[in-house]
């Protein structure tokens, strides 16, 4: 597609592209978290099973585990699926921006990418642990 003489349309075809795949990843994403459901769980209680007296899970309401499992299969989903999200806005947003900007997007978005993993990291080997 020409950039330079896109209409209106045009750019809202590609966008509606672009957001498609994203859903798809995202939907493939949360298929495939939803199948690992008790091994992403349990890898995440890993510290809080090193506790004393904490040993298992302790459900109050029927539906609980079920939508415990959905909502853990959708923010790992969500989070697996965020690289393919900043790639399509970043190539969707790369021929309005200037070279120089253009040349910084790149850097950026794995630096954004690599710093969240290291928060989430550094939150659930230290924080977790020492707050439970």
């Amino acid at each position: 597609m020409n950039v330079l003489s896109s209409s209106f349309v045009e750019h809202g075809r590609e966008l509606k592209q672009r957001a498609w795949h994203v859903f798809l990843s995202l939907g493939i994403s949360f298929a495939t978290c939803f199948f690992f459901r008790q091994e992403i769980l349990h890898r995440m209680m890993l510290p809080l099973l090193e506790q004393e007296g904490a040993n298992r899970f302790i459900y109050t309401k029927l539906p609980e585990a079920f939508i415990i499992y959905l909502k853990i299969s959708l923010v790992v989903a969500c989070l697996l699926s965020l690289p393919v999200f900043l790639y399509h806005l970043g190539i969707f947003l790369l021929p309005g921006l200037y070279l120089f900007e253009a040349k910084k997007l790149g850097g950026l978005v794995l630096g954004a990418v690599g710093l969240m993993w290291a928060g989430m990291t550094f939150t659930h080997q230290c924080l977790v642990p020492t707050a439970w």
